[in-house]
């Protein structure tokens, strides 16, 4: 599950720009954080979303969004998402504690969808401007800013052009609305099943979803996983679900393509969806085998015990929740 997609870096420059057009929108990863690194899997709350068909009832894939245009058997759908930030409540002296920059993220999609078999390739564009160049304090306080983030990740670096999914989605394997998609692709725990009541739905997508795999929908730049994934319909109201994959970089890191090396995952989840219910039982297991100095564990030892450990870290995790 090597990253071979090729990644096109764009000189600093500046642009100006406020303003959100979407062709169409969609909702959009995983282990708790245990190294100082990019985070293997970790999410955060849904900001945004992909260009993708997500998961339906019973996991049947949802229609797909109105395109721009078609070609070559391809439909084209896209939008373009710019957002200022401004973060001022720190009190740092001697530091940028008080500035704002502007992220803006350019989807572009193609799928060719049969009864049978689709395929969906996504390019993702990032361009930041006016990051901070100081707002890295030194402990407690740390990074004053996700701008201060974004440039502890970037440096001088300004923009990127990458390959955001690219996978095959086999339809109908075990039955009618089951489904296996292998390559590059975007999945959030939690959203296995759409419940049809408007508040479990809520409940699910903002309060439930992405607690352990997610893409990173609030940042700029997103993330995506290698691998794969199945799930099927069980019965009328439940859902199984099972992912196997590697978490690409991306987060506040502009190159999105490579992915964390070391990390890998496997997820398993049964959900029963009801008209006024919905629970699931889920497992999760995750691996790190990265070595200090490119990630140290994060925990109260001393730096230099941590700095010496190289053990890899495994971490088994059974949940469930019902609302």
């Amino acid at each position: 599950m090597k990253s071979t997609f090729p990644t096109l870096l764009l000189p600093s420059g500046t642009l100006l720009l406020a303003l959100s057009v979407h062709a169409q929108t969609a909702p959009s990863t995983t282990s708790p954080a245990t190294t100082s690194q990019s985070p293997a899997a970790t999410s955060a709350p849904h900001a945004g979303g992909p260009i993708t068909p997500g998961q339906g009832p019973a996991a049947s894939p949802a229609p797909a969004p109105k395109p721009l245009f078609r070609a070559g058997g391809f439909s084209f759908s896209g939008f373009l998402r710019s957002r200022y930030e401004k973060f001022d409540w720190f009190d740092a002296p001697n530091f940028n504690d008080s500035y704002g920059f502007t992220g803006t993220q350019l989807r572009l999609s193609a799928l060719r969808s049969t009864p049978r078999l689709d395929i969906q390739i996504d390019g993702q564009g990032t361009l930041l401007t006016n990051l901070p160049r100081n707002s890295v304090a030194p402990p407690p306080q740390g990074a004053l800013g996700l701008g201060a983030n974004y440039f502890a990740a970037n440096g001088s670096r300004e923009g990127a052009v990458y390959v955001r999914q690219a996978f095959v989605r086999l339809k109908g394997l075990s039955g009618k609305g089951s489904f296996a998609r292998l390559g590059r692709f975007e999945f959030n725990d939690g959203t296995e099943t759409v419940a049809k009541n408007p508040t479990l739905a809520f409940l699910k997508t903002q309060r439930i979803s992405q607690r352990l795999i997610g893409t990173f929908a609030f940042s700029h730049i997103g993330r995506a996983f290698d691998g794969a994934q199945f799930s099927s319909p069980t019965g009328k109201t439940g859902n199984f679900t099972a992912v196997v994959a590697r978490p690409t970089q991306g987060v506040f890191q502009l190159d999105g393509n490579p992915e964390v090396k070391g990390t890998s995952f496997a997820y398993g989840a049964f959900t029963n969806s009801k008209p006024n219910s919905d629970v699931r039982l889920f497992g999760l297991i995750y691996d790190d085998t990265r070595d200090p100095p490119a990630s140290v564990k994060v925990d109260n030892r001393p730096l230099a015990a941590r700095t010496a450990d190289n053990k890899a870290i495994r971490i088994y995790t059974i949940g469930a929740n019902a609302i």
